[in-house]
């Protein structure tokens, strides 16, 4: 018995030795150190996508497991494809470090594979243009790591046979990424207030359509940058984002998704003008459908109004903020330095936050890469309702991490509260793959703030704050939803708030004690100018004009409105890299403005005559315009041209013209003494501004008049005068006696 025990046990040893052996040509390779680089036509043949990792920060016992695809890039079949996990043994503990490692190349060696069987996924054969999924997950014990707190790289490469049966142990793909080990006991908590910014380019023409409007609506469909923002936002469920739309963006989405274009009630505009009959254009008659939209405007895209019912939800979701109306550039308020234009923008900002959110909302202003000029800290500092500013801590020169994102800092005028938002919070993880997917920026944020919580000062008593801007422009990728980007915040030293809390918190902004500003001035290239002096110029024609216009049209509040996000869109952040574009459509705005307010005109004789000091003469005033307007006329005497005395011109007030129609309006005049005087007539809106091009003429009264109108009255009195006489001379006449018959004598 104890002899066949002995032999059973002898065959067992020899059945693992030989397994040993055969396996050895497969195992040896892979457990040797993980090459730099690949090389040769098999050079990322395979590519690696990452789109989940669990949990999202290593806690000691639970094993890490590892989600992608593999997809075969190659013309050629790949057999025994097999996906390891990579793992780097020591912990990056700077934030310095994490910054190099994710600017290495994506080739860099960071550790060796984990070999053992079991933790390794098999997915046999990959055609050319075929893709499968894979799932690694390797037990706490397995990992190699040296358990020190601080961040480690992990990532998956992936080994295959090729056609020829030739198999090494170099990567065909690879990808990677961070995972934080933090110790509880040590970390401090670190507040991340997560502003979730809706914004894209907004080009509008002066009918109200969109130029550029494929990069928009392709931006807000089902694989779009907008369209998964808004939906990886919606998936934040009971965690606190801050979400900042720009009201430019929702504004076009309406417009886009509905067909319908312009202010409400429609454009204004001149009859019988072929150029100005535009798909937006409000006709004089028909119902309110045909106002707002015509037959010749673009068909209404699905699309967009999904998503901005969809971006309207996620806002009402997490109210409280918006950017103006485009997002104007501050510094480029600064540098013009006009009040109208400021005024301009936040009537466009009120009525846009009525009428898509109905409600008022506070203002974020994000600057381009969180940089402002000084000027530009000084108009917000002046500001009534500065609102709040995001600034990079470039901006703040000794500002570092611990110090917390709310700040107060000094400027010309008075202080300044901001928030600095660290850009590498938001950096996105390294080489190869998609840097900026959901899941590597949610990584980076774990990583940059584990090693913020493990390195604040042990004198700091209360919580860090920090602040995570959504990169602008952000597409979280097609894996958005497999990332659970909100569950895998759920770790010990990182709690969400919102940013009005974050302002909030006790003791308040600290007090920024240096001067702000960018100190190296080379920093400051590929950053976005002011706009140009001619849009500027343009910008604030078009608002003198539209208050003609609203004024004229009784359009009031919508129209101005309307057109004053015109305005505000005209010095957009967003447009300022390509400023041509946006110069060339508020011009073309402003110009059909003007156009419109010639619609309305005033005729007349140049030269009239009065026979006495006083009298009256007609004008014309001619309505092209497809709305009734309601006008006044001013007529004045021009001093420079005047020959005598001042003459007074009065006229019958208000009146109102309907469209197409024209009217006459008599002037009545009076001179003090004969000669000749130079006047000009113009016509005036309801509220008393002249607008247009005066009708100038000339004024004669002459005492000739008067003398021959005498003399005229003195005829005509000697000649009344004459004929009663001659009538009464004949009743006078002698007849004949009483009873004498004529013939008798």
């Amino acid at each position: 018995m104890t002899a066949g025990l002995k032999r059973r046990r002898l065959r067992a040893v020899l059945a693992v030795v030989s397994l040993a052996a055969l396996l050895q040509p497969l195992v040896v390779p892979f457990a040797a150190a993980a090459p730099a680089a690949t090389s040769g036509r098999n050079k990322d043949s395979l590519r690696m996508t990452l789109t989940s990792i669990e949990p999202s920060a290593l806690r000691p016992g639970r094993p890490l497991t590892l989600k992608g695809r593999v997809t075969n890039t190659s013309p050629e079949p790949w057999r025994a494809v097999q996906v390891y996990l990579v793992m780097s043994p020591s912990p990056l503990t700077t934030h310095d470090e994490l910054a190099a490692t994710n600017d290495s190349p994506a080739g860099s060696y960071f550790g060796d594979r984990v070999t053992e069987i079991g933790t390794f996924a098999r997915l046999g054969r990959l055609s050319p243009d075929e893709q499968n999924a894979f799932r690694v997950k390797v037990p706490w014990k397995s990992l190699p790591i040296s358990g020190v707190p601080g961040v480690y790289t992990v990532g998956a490469q992936v080994l295959a046979t090729d056609v020829d049966g030739t198999r090494t142990g170099e990567a065909l793909g690879r990808t990677r990424t961070y995972v934080p080990l933090a110790d509880p006991a040590k970390a401090r908590p670190v507040e991340v207030a997560m502003i979730w910014r809706l914004g894209a380019q907004v080009l509008r023409r002066r009918d109200g359509t969109y130029a550029r409007t494929a990069a928009l609506t392709s931006s807000m469909a089902s694989d779009g940058a907008l369209r998964r923002l808004v939906g990886l936002g919606s998936a934040a469920g009971s965690v606190p984002i801050t979400v900042v739309p720009d009201l430019a963006v929702l504004d076009a989405a309406r417009d886009i998704g509905s067909g319908r274009y312009g202010p409400p009630g429609g454009l204004v505009n001149r009859i019988g003008l072929a150029d100005e009959a535009t798909p937006a254009a409000a006709g004089s008659s028909g119902t309110a459908a045909a106002r707002e939209r015509q037959s010749g405007a673009p068909d209404p895209d699905p699309a967009s109004a999904t998503w901005f019912e969809d971006a309207r939800t996620l806002v009402a979701d997490h109210p409280g903020w918006t950017t103006t109306y485009g997002e104007a550039s501050v510094d480029t308020l600064a540098a013009v330095g006009s009040q109208p234009l400021s005024t301009s923008i936040a009537l466009a900002t009120r009525a846009a936050q009525r009428r898509l959110l109905d409600r008022k909302s506070k203002i974020l202003h994000l600057p381009d890469a969180g940089i402002l000029s000084t000027e530009g800290l000084d108009q917000l500092a002046a500001a009534k309702t500065p609102g709040t500013t995001v600034l990079s801590p470039r901006m703040l020169p000794g500002w570092d991490s611990p110090d917390g994102a709310p700040q107060r800092i000094e400027t010309a005028s008075e202080p300044l509260d901001v928030v600095v938002a660290d850009p590498t919070l938001a950096a996105g993880g390294p080489a190869p793959g998609e840097p900026l997917s959901a899941l590597q920026v949610r990584q980076r944020l774990l990583a940059e703030t584990a090693l913020l919580a493990a390195q604040a000062p042990s004198r700091r008593t209360g919580p860090i704050s920090a602040t995570f801007v959504t990169p602008d422009g952000w597409n979280p990728g097609p894996d958005w939803a497999s990332a659970n980007f909100f569950e895998g915040l759920d770790v010990p030293w990182l709690k969400p708030v919102s940013l009005g809390n974050q302002l909030r918190d006790e003791p308040g902004p600290a007090r920024y004690r240096g001067n702000p500003g960018v100190p190296d001035e080379s920093e400051l290239s590929g950053l976005a100018e002011v706009a140009p002096a001619e849009t500027t110029a343009a910008a604030l024609q078009l608002r003198r004009r539209v208050r003609l216009l609203a004024s004229l049209v009784g359009g009031g509040r919508d129209l101005q409105a309307w057109y004053a996000s015109a305005v505000a869109l005209a010095i957009s952040e967003s447009t300022l890299r390509d400023p041509g574009v946006q110069q060339r459509l508020i011009q073309s705005v402003a110009a059909r403005v003007t156009q419109l307010l010639r619609g309305v005109r005033l005729t007349g004789p140049s030269f009239v005559t009065l026979s006495s000091s006083r009298g009256s003469f007609p004008l014309t005033v001619t309505n092209e315009l497809d709305r009734t307007v309601t006008i006044s006329v001013q007529v004045q005497t021009m001093p420079a041209a005047s020959t005598s005395d001042r003459a007074r011109f009065e006229t019958a007030g208000q009146f109102t013209v309907a469209p197409g129609q024209r009217d006459t309006v008599s002037v009545e005049a009076r001179v003090e003494q004969p000669g000749v005087t130079s006047a000009a007539a113009s016509v005036a809106t309801a509220d008393g501004r002249p607008f247009g091009a005066p009708l100038a003429f000339s004024l004669r009264t002459s005492v000739v008049g008067v003398v021959i109108w005498g003399i005229l009255g003195i005829a005509c009195a000697v000649l009344v005068l004459a004929m009663v006489r001659r009538l009464l001379g004949r009743g006078r006449q002698p007849g004949t006696q009483a009873g004498t018959q004529p013939g008798m004598q």
